[in-house]
């Protein structure tokens, strides 16, 4: 097994803001992946080894562009996504969606949620319909 430090020199960016990759470990030697950009916190661990989670973090995302600018919208998205308890398949409801969410977002953000749902069905997040798929379920919840 390679040393974190040899791990982290070949850690790709993180997916959704082009931040620095760091592994973390717990006490009961959970391993994790994550963004240290502090508006980002992306998080990716305890699927294995340090390896593992190492090559699960550089595959997870096929993104069409990295969302440096929108990181914190797409929080927010998530965030909503969460409180919503989603599961895979589940749809993301239209009318909080519409009705609570985007009326909180000031108007550069609303005219940005549509590129933030269209970057997390490119992605694989969610599907064209805005149904949540496997991947998308464990960005949200791991």
């Amino acid at each position: 097994m390679k040393n974190f430090k040899e791990l982290e020199v070949m850690l790709k960016p993180c997916p959704f803001c082009a931040g620095k990759a760091k592994f973390t470990t717990t006490d009961d030697e959970l391993y994790w992946v994550k963004c240290t950009n502090t508006d980002c916190e992306t998080k990716l661990g305890n699927v294995g080894t340090p390896e593992e989670v190492s090559v699960r973090w550089n595959t997870r995302v096929k993104a069409t562009e990295p969302m440096t600018d929108k990181s914190s919208l797409l929080g927010r998205v998530l965030d909503f996504m969460r409180e919503h308890k989603m599961k895979v398949g589940h749809v993301v409801p239209q009318k909080p969606l519409q009705f609570n969410f985007i009326p909180t977002l000031n108007p550069k953000e609303q005219q940005e949620i549509q590129t933030v749902l269209q970057w997390l069905a490119d992605s694989g997040y969610i599907t064209e319909k805005l149904a949540l798929t496997k991947a998308g379920f464990d960005l949200l919840y791991t």
